[in-house]
């Protein structure tokens, strides 16, 4: 973290798309990987040297393997989120980028659109959290295992 800044709070994230929920799905997994990962202390807004904010701007779907009668056996969903992370008193960022990701589901092994949408938003939460120790802003925790 840059100088002074120990803690971090993770706003609830935002949601440009229809599929409503992903957004609660993806901040608790940034939190989540936050405390398992860094030596930072999530804490509320009101008592945090930074603030994280997450929001979904698109997921989309893609056929992956689709059979002779056209039902799709295999199928991605691609998610696109912005981050950004800002001293919470003057506002200023100190980090912000996008992030892409793809999960893929098999309907035999029962993976419907929700499980493959689940498995994306975790996903998602630890790329973000792994990009901001990228960053140097946010340092891997030697003690706890990863």
């Amino acid at each position: 973290m840059p100088e002074g800044v120990s803690t971090i709070a993770v706003r609830m994230g935002t949601n440009d798309t229809f599929y409503r929920g992903d957004e609660i799905s993806l901040t608790r997994e940034v939190t989540r990987q936050l405390m398992r990962r860094t030596d930072v202390t999530v804490r509320d807004l009101a008592h945090a040297e930074a603030v994280l904010s997450t929001r979904i701007l698109r997921i989309g779907r893609a056929p992956l393997v689709v059979d002779r009668k056209e039902v799709t056996l295999e199928e991605g969903v691609i998610a696109e989120v912005e981050v950004v992370l800002a001293e919470r008193t003057t506002g200023r960022v100190i980090s912000q980028f996008k992030m892409t990701r793809r999960a893929e589901g098999i309907r035999d092994r029962g993976e419907d659109l929700e499980a493959v949408r689940a498995k994306l938003m975790r996903e998602l939460g630890e790329d973000i959290v792994l990009e901001l120790q990228k960053a140097t802003f946010v340092r891997a925790d030697a003690t706890r295992s990863g």
